[in-house]
Order: structure tokens, then sequence, then C-alpha cells
């Protein structure tokens, strides 16, 4: 693989530092104005449990798996529109600051008619390696059972905001440490930091920095609930509507006077029975009586 063309391919993604939060919104900040807000808006991500397989090259950064297929029906979507899995990349070091240490981080780049879904996952160094690294590294291999189902996190909080990509509109997702539970040994990053990677990956373009980026950088949303699964393994990402609550309770309302009308008919035929049953009575103790009272 052309290393070059790996780091200008890469050189364009926009990057945040969220080391720093806020400590009432729990957004990232930068400064006292960066713009900071709880998801409002809708913004589904849905994804199948699929195996992919793909070629791993190294390039200076880091690795990449691309030529990425799949056997099965797979499908990747942000806001009803359909992303394809483009490749997979290991970031060592990150170009995302998550932490006051070091970490490496899986970026899956995707595209649409829309423009790029860019999403970032942090891989934190521990004893233990839980993604698929090849073993030897000089020579591009074939690897198969890459499955994102096991890299991105469930019911758990995320960052979202929107910029470009190689000059087409993106929408990113970054997930905190927090979030996440990727691994790698510390043997691993250094063995992939040694192949001419120095402290700042190279694929970091300085000018990229989102806060930095523009004269008004656009909000960075916090989702808070973060990814659910549904009955059928799918994954989505479902940003909090601000109304929600109130559509809930208002459908509860609109069905609360049909319920209270069949209530209402339920007595108003026990009462009119009750009724009937003591006319009955009341004609039938008078023709029983009041012959008896007339003699």
């Amino acid at each position: 693989m052309n290393n070059n063309m790996s780091l200008d391919s890469l050189n364009d993604l926009v990057y945040v530092n969220i080391s720093k939060t806020s400590t009432t919104q729990k957004c990232p900040i930068n400064s006292a104005e960066t713009p900071c807000i709880i998801c409002q808006e809708k913004c589904n991500l849905s994804f199948t449990n699929a195996y992919f397989q793909a070629s791993c090259s190294v390039f200076n950064g880091g690795l990449v798996y691309s030529n990425m297929t799949t056997n099965s029906t797979s499908y990747l979507t942000f806001n009803e529109n359909n992303f394809n899995v483009n490749a997979l990349y290991l970031l060592v070091p990150s170009i995302n600051t998550y932490l006051n240490t070091p970490c490496a981080e899986l970026v899956i780049e995707s595209m649409s008619d829309y423009g790029y879904l860019i999403i970032y996952i942090p891989v934190v160094i521990s004893s233990l390696t839980t993604i698929i690294i090849p073993d030897i590294l000089t020579e591009p291999q074939s690897l198969a059972n890459i499955n994102l189902y096991n890299y991105l996190p469930s019911q758990m909080p995320f960052y979202f905001y929107s910029a470009s990509y190689k000059n087409s509109a993106a929408n990113y997702i970054i997930f905190p440490t927090k979030s996440c539970n990727v691994t790698i040994s510390n043997d691993d990053y250094l063995k992939l930091m040694n192949i001419e990677n120095p402290i700042t990956n190279p694929v970091q373009n300085s000018t990229k920095n989102y806060f930095n980026l523009f004269a008004e950088p656009g909000p960075i949303y916090y989702n808070e609930t973060g990814a659910n699964t549904s009955s059928d393994n799918d994954y989505y990402l479902d940003c909090r509507v601000a109304d929600y609550e109130e559509i809930d309770t208002q459908d509860k309302i609109d069905n609360q006077p049909s319920q209270s009308i069949d209530t209402q008919q339920s007595t108003y035929s026990t009462l009119s029975f009750i009724l009937v049953a003591i006319v009955c009575l009341l004609l039938y103790l008078s023709v029983l009586y009041i012959p008896k009272f007339i003699n």
C-alpha cells in the first residue's frame, strides 16, 4: 500500500479534544464560548451484526482494514440514510484526545449519497488486545471475521458533530473511553508505534481541530442515552427528543376519554338495570297489596 495515499486520505479527518468536559452538561469544552448541547434532535445509527473479510496493511499512522466484504446482508444507516463501510483504521496514537495518557483509536469510514459518516472508538492500552491485529506487520494480509458489532458500544453516551471530510459533508460520532471496552496491549501498541510513528500521529492535521476549524464552531451534541438494542439484534443511536415525554403523555391523555366513556356506559347500564328491577318490584308489590288495602 502507498503510505502517502493513506496519509492523504486521512489527513482531512476532523478531530476534537474530549478530555475536558463541562461539569454541568458533560460535553467537551475548549473555552467558555464552546457551544455544547444535550442532544435534542433525532440522530439514530443502526447496523447489522455482520462479519467482514478485509485486507490489512500497515501505513504511516497505523493499520488499515480495506476491501471490506461480507457474506451476510449488512447495512449501516444514519438518520435513515444507508452507508457503505469503506474501511476500518487503527490509528496509533489517536488523533482525538480522550485522556491525559496516550491511546489508540478505531476509525470507521463509511459513505452514502449524502456524504460521509465517521465513527471514532477509543482503544485504551491494557493487558489484553481485543482487536484483530496481524502477526506479521511487514506484509499485507487477508483477515476474516472482523465483527464491527464487537467494537461499537451499546447504551453508552457518545458525542456527535457535523463537519466535512474529503470536501464532502460528514457526520462525526465519537465515543468517550467510559463508553468503550476495546483495548490494546502495551506490547502491540509499542510495536505499531515503532513503525515510523512519532508521538503525534502523522494523520493528525493541525488545521482540522474542530474547535479551531470554524470562526464560530457548530454545537457538539451529547447523547446521554447512547446505543440501544432492538429485538432483532440491530443497534441504533437515538438522541432524546425534547417533547418525547410530552407526546407520550398526550397519547395517554388522548386514550383516557375512550376509557372513561366505556366506564360511564358500563355504570349507566348497571344503574338502568337496578332502576328497572326496582320499578318491577314496586309494580309487583302494588298488584299484591293494593287490593287488600281497598277491601
